[in-house]
């Protein structure tokens, strides 16, 4: 004779199989938001030190050697300068020899900021292009750029015709995405912004000797 399960032992086993199924899905629900904090965090990681290396790569060319005018102007959020680094293609997937680069800091919205970066083969004014921004990043909470003079002291702008700042210092804060800044104004999260800093020397200035020069800007190819 078959023996059938009383109500008592089905209610016991629905219970385990409902406990061992929370149990499952709790483990479940761990692993998917610790991916999800990994995975926003590699990309928090790789939007800032994308931003450092992007400046790293442009200023690793700067030259301000008889350019007719300013070639690099500097300020806390701004910077303008003209460089020899592959940095620009053309339609014709030619790099030209000289490109002037530009970076600027604009409000967007919820207080987030958005900077932009534009780059186009030098024609006229070193840091006057009409050619237009194009967006770069668009949730920075600051910008902050600092310039090293000859004495070893930061400036908070630089716009010497004469020389090059022997070095820029980059700081970028990242501002909080739309979620945390959600859950922060509610009090649930105590987050700070991401921060990233970079310092890039520029060239040495060098004349025909190989002494540094007294202009404090590069030597034309060539010597000269």
């Amino acid at each position: 004779m078959r023996r059938r399960f009383t109500l008592l032992e089905i209610m016991l086993a629905v219970a385990l199989t409902a406990t061992v199924l929370a149990m499952i899905g709790g483990v479940l629900l761990s692993v998917i938001n610790t991916t999800e904090n990994a995975t926003e965090q590699l990309a928090t990681e790789k939007a800032g030190y994308g931003i450092l290396n992007t400046f790293q790569r442009d200023l690793a060319g700067v030259y301000a050697y008889a350019l007719g005018g300013l070639a690099f102007e500097g300020k806390r959020d701004e910077l303008h300068f003209v460089t020899t680094a592959d940095v620009y293609v053309d339609e014709d997937g030619r790099t030209p020899k000289f490109v002037e680069v530009g970076y600027r800091l604009a409000d967007g919205e919820n207080g987030v900021k958005i900077l932009y970066r534009r780059a186009s083969p030098l024609e006229g004014d070193p840091i006057r292009s009409e050619v237009a921004y194009a967006e770069l990043f668009g949730r920075l909470h600051e910008l902050e750029l600092q310039y090293l003079d000859a004495e070893g002291e930061w400036q908070e702008a630089w716009d010497d015709p004469a020389a090059l700042p022997r070095a820029v210092k980059i700081k970028v804060e990242l501002a909080l995405d739309e979620a945390q800044r959600d859950l922060q104004q509610r009090g649930l999260i105590d987050v700070s912004n991401p921060v990233y800093e970079m310092i890039v020397g520029l060239p040495v200035a060098l004349g025909p000797s190989g002494e540094e020069a007294a202009s404090g800007v590069p030597s034309p190819p060539g010597g000269g």
